[in-house]
This record gives structure tokens, C-alpha cells and sequence, in this order.
């Protein structure tokens, strides 16, 4: 097999071997800390009885006493159609802030009964146990992961990260270091596009006094110092023609030469790359070389993107509050659906920022709600990359971002969302954040 034939075959599997899923229903917001990220499986052709008396998420009830008794019933078929029904409850069930008396759902929808939110979607059925109390998240997703890093970390091989900006690459690398025989020894972390390329061969490598100009004294490069240890090469995709020959040269020799000397230095250092860019498709353009893709790559792990793993989106939100609070403020349920609706483009580094602003902006330091600020916010950030990827679904969806027309296509449809959201071309998510923006309950539409 030829090294692109090779590279190619192992950075797909980072994508394609996944265990085959089935539909979970997961709470994500709830008055009890202890109660987010709790899940059920679904299984074909039953029914799932939902009331306050409900103890199949691990306590002898559900704990809200605004869920009433008997308040909902979730079905699923042999097919795999998903419907929720309401049973005559005294606040409702509503899915996605509309309330409902029978409506079919699918996956991404959330559905409130009482103050708990539950998100319905698919996942592993039988995901491996937690290991990383650092990486936070109790999805299949994260799981998988987390039992990636368990079987690497006690190896030598290289591994590369692949993940968009901002799912926490370097806490993954981190993780293999701190679990590998490796974890007592240095951990250096360099971005690969951070500095001009001299400066950042001189990092890595070290020089010699004199070797070029301002070169007073030796140094020890990266490499040589985290000798017994790891090094860190952040965007490795950014890595100049020059650099990616050198470390080609270091990896599979395992020697190197500071700048200005010849002589050769052993080194014992233990390689992580990662990189948000698709690597194949930069070694088809020349941009990346075949055969250092192929020593990065002994072993290939993804971080998934935020918005794959939104039944973590409330333990995220509660560990970056608990630098704020101890206990952690909990959050009202629209600030909590806003977050499981939100896209998160950049990501678990997004959430960070918009907690911070959601404690910034509150009166309520024990109880944070969905400001205004938050909701313009949660918008502007999410126009870019839904505009993205809806453009294909309808000429103009721009057309409708506004509240005239949003409200003439309520009137049209009665206000159902699901039809709304068909003819306008955009997913349903995407235009329940245009209600909000625009103060808009499509609730009143329906009566």
C-alpha cells in the first residue's frame, strides 16, 4: 500500500468507525446538578412513560415537582418515528418552547416538561466508561475518546489530533501525556503556525552561538528538552516545507542537529501533532508531506465538534461557573435552550465566552437567565456559518430574517414551526433563534 493510499485509509477512520447508534433521550437541564447529562435508551416499539414518579434516570423520581404524575408519554415505532404525546398534565409538554399535545419529534429537539429539559437524540447504546475527570462530558462521543486516549497513551506511537478550532485538542494531547509511562516528564506545547519559521526552527531545534544573528549563546531546542517527555506541535498544518522536512528527520531518526552545528543529538521525545485543516486534502495539493503524514499519524484521534455532543453543553456550562461560584449558579431553562440550540461554530472555547458573559450580564448570580445581550450574541455568532450551510436550501433564507416575515409565515401555517421551517428553508434550531432575536412566541400562533 502506497503512503497516500495509507494516510488516506487512516484519517477516515477517524470519521467512519463509529458503533451504530440508537435514539437516547438525555436530560440537559434540571434544578439538581446531579441530574444533567443522565440519559436513557430508547428501544424500538416501546413506549417511555415520563411523570414525576419517572425513576429510570438513576433516583426514585425525577425530582421537579412542575412535572406532574402522568405527564407524557414518548413513543417510538419499529421504524424508528419518534412521537411525544402529553397526557393531560397541568404545565404542558412542549418541544422546542412550542407546547404540544402529540407532536412526532426528532433528533435535536428538546423537549421541557415541568423546569427539565430533555434532549432527544442518537448515540451509542453502550458507550465505554469515563475515564478523564479534565475532559468534561459524558456523551458516547467523548467516551469513545477518552477510551482512544486510555489505549494510546500507554504506547510510544505518534498520534494525531484532529478537530475544528476550539474542541480542545491540547486538553486531549495533555490527557495522553498525563496517562502514559511519559506523564512525570516534560510536556511542551509549540503552535506550529505561531512564529516565523526560523524562530520557530530555533524553538524546536535549539542553535549554536553564532549561528545566525542575535544567536549570543547555545540553546536547547524543545525537542532536546522534552527528551523522556512529549512535545506538543499544535496546527502541525501550518508547518513551512522547511520544518516539516526537518521533523520528518527527527521522527524517523529520532536525532537532530541545533541550528549551526553538525553535530547529531539522541532524542527520546514523544511526538502529538494536531491540526483543524483536512490533512488529505493538503497532501493532494502539495501543501503537506505524504511521508510525514504517514509518522504523524500511528494512531488518529477526532475531537468532536461542540454541536455533536450538545447533551454536554450543560456539564460545560457548570464547570466553567464553578470558577465563578462554588456551588455553580444553575441556569432558567430558556438560557439552557438556547445553549442546546445554539450551533457553537467555535466551539467548547464559544461556550466558555458566552457563560462568562451570561455571569457577567445577571442580577441573579444563583439563577442565570437569557439576557438580551445573550440572545444578539448567541445570533451574530451563529449567522456566519448557518447562512453557510443553508444557503443550499432555499435562494435567499436572508429573506426571512426579519419579524414581518417571519410573522407572515406564521399566519400562513398556523403557527407550525415545521412548516414554517420548510419553507423558509432553514433548519428548526436556526429559526427558533430568529423568535428570539425578534421576541417572537410562534406559541400564539397555533391558538
Amino acid at each position: 500500500m502506497d503512503d497516500v493510499t495509507r494516510t488516506h485509509t487512516i484519517t477516515q477512520m477517524a470519521t467512519e468507525a463509529a458503533p451504530p447508534r440508537a435514539w437516547c433521550l438525555s436530560i440537559v437541564h434540571h434544578g439538581i446538578p446531579a441530574y444533567l447529562g443522565r440519559r436513557v435508551i430508547l428501544q424500538p416499539g416501546s413506549t417511555l412513560a415520563l411523570g414525576r414518579d419517572c425513576a429510570l434516570f438513576g433516583e426514585a423520581n425525577l425530582g421537579d415537582s412542575r412535572v406532574s404524575r402522568e405527564h407524557a408519554l414518548l413513543k417510538i415505532t419499529e421504524s424508528g418515528r419518534v412521537t411525544v404525546e402529553d397526557q393531560g398534565s397541568r404545565n404542558g409538554t412542549w418541544v422546542n418552547e412550542a407546547r404540544t399535545e402529540n407532536e412526532s419529534v426528532q433528533a435535536g429537539d428538546v423537549i421541557r416538561l415541568g423546569s427539565t429539559l430533555f434532549l432527544l437524540h442518537q448515540s451509542e447504546p453502550s458507550p465505554p466508561p469515563h475515564q478523564d475527570e479534565r475532559i468534561v462530558g459524558t456523551s458516547a462521543s467523548i467516551r469513545r475518546m477518552l477510551d482512544e486516549i486510555r489505549k494510546v497513551a500507554a504506547h510510544r506511537t505518534t498520534v494525531l489530533i484532529l478537530g475544528e478550532t476550539g474542541t480542545g485538542k491540547e486538553l486531549v494531547a495533555r490527557a495522553i501525556h498525563d496517562a502514559s509511562e511519559r506523564g512525570s516528564a516534560t510536556f511542551h506545547a509549540v503552535n506550529s503556525g505561531g512564529m516565523t519559521d526560523t524562530l520557530l526552527q530555533s524553538e524546536l531545534f535549539g542553535h549554536v552561538r553564532g549561528a545566525f544573528s542575535g544567536a549570543d549563546r547555545d540553546r536547547v531546542g524543545l525537542l532536546e528538552s522534552a527528551s523522556g517527555g512529549t512535545l506538543f506541535l499544535d496546527e502541525i498544518g501550518d508547518a513551512s516545507p522547511a520544518l516539516q522536512v526537518a521533523l520528518l528527520r527527527a521522527i524517523q531518526d529520532g536525532e537532530i542537529r541545533r541550528i549551526g552545528s553538525n553535530k547529531t543529538i539522541r532524542v527520546d521525545t514523544r511526538i502529538l501533532a494536531a491540526t483543524h485543516q483536512d490533512v488529505d486534502q493538503m497532501v493532494a495539493s502539495g501543501g503537506f508531506r505524504e511521508d510525514l503524514l504517514a509518522r504523524l499519524s500511528g494512531w488518529v484521534i477526532r475531537v468532536p465538534p461542540l454541536r455533536d455532543r450538545l447533551e454536554d453543553v450543560p456539564l460545560l456550562a457548570a464547570h466553567f461557573l464553578s470558577g465563578h461560584a462554588d456551588p455553580p449558579p444553575g441556569l432558567h431553562h430558556r438560557l439552557a435552550y438556547a445553549l442546546i440550540h445554539h450551533r457553537w461554530p467555535r466551539n467548547v472555547r464559544e461556550l466558555e465566552t458566552v457563560i462568562e458573559r451570561a455571569w457577567i450580564e445577571s442580577d441573579d448570580k444563583e439563577t442565570l437567565g437569557l439576557t438580551p445581550g445573550l440572545v444578539e450574541l448567541l445570533t451574530r455568532q451563529a449567522i456566519g456559518a448557518d447562512m453557510a450551510e443553508e444557503v443550499e436550501a432555499t435562494p435567499d433564507p436572508k429573506r426571512y430574517r426579519s419579524k414581518e416575515a417571519l410573522e407572515e409565515l406564521l399566519t400562513r401555517h398556523r403557527g407550525n414551526v415545521r412548516h414554517v421551517a420548510r419553507e423558509a428553508g432553514v433548519a428548526r434550531n436556526t429559526l427558533y433563534r430568529w423568535f428570539q432575536s425578534f421576541d417572537i412566541d410562534p406559541e400564539s400562533w397555533r391558538s
